[in-house]
Formats: C-alpha cells, sequence, structure tokens
C-alpha cells in the first residue's frame, strides 16, 4: 500500500463504503424505482460531501475541486436516472 493511500485509509474505506452501499440499495431496490432514484440522489450528495472532506483535510480544497465532484456525481446520476426511466418502459 502507497504512503498516500496508507495516510488516507480512513478516506478510501468511506467512499468505498458509500458506494458498496449505494449498490446495494440500487440492487436492492430493483422493483422500486422512486427509491433507486433516492439512492442514486443520496449516494450522489455523499459523494460530494466525501470530496470536500477528503480535500479539506488534506487542505487543498477550492472552488474548482467542488465542481468537479458536482459535476462527477451529476453526470453519474443523470445517467442512472435516465437509466432507470428507460428500464420502465
Amino acid at each position: 500500500m502507497g504512503k498516500e493511500a496508507k495516510r488516507h485509509f480512513i478516506h478510501y474505506l468511506a467512499l468505498f463504503l458509500i458506494l458498496a452501499f449505494g449498490l446495494l440499495g440500487f440492487w436492492y431496490f430493483s422493483y422500486r424505482p422512486f427509491l433507486q432514484r433516492a439512492v442514486v440522489v443520496t449516494v450522489a450528495a455523499l459523494y460530494i460531501l466525501w470530496g470536500i472532506v477528503h480535500h479539506l483535510a488534506d487542505g487543498d480544497l477550492n472552488f474548482k475541486i467542488v465542481l468537479e465532484y458536482g459535476a462527477v456525481a451529476a453526470l453519474a446520476a443523470t445517467l442512472l436516472w435516465i437509466i432507470i426511466g428507460a428500464s420502465q418502459l
């Protein structure tokens, strides 16, 4: 394990748990599109929050980083939202 990974192990563990529980929630609510969308929005928000906390702890947080995390979360959420909608047709 690299020096950087060791230093931020708790951060990466938290991110892994956020994404893993999101995946499990998405699968568990596979027959409830409304709840799947709630899981998607929740995971996207937690991902942005994780990014802010991670970079704040590192001391390199700036507005561009927040925008980047927001853009990635919005893109992923939008794609999943469309996929959920398409599966109802």
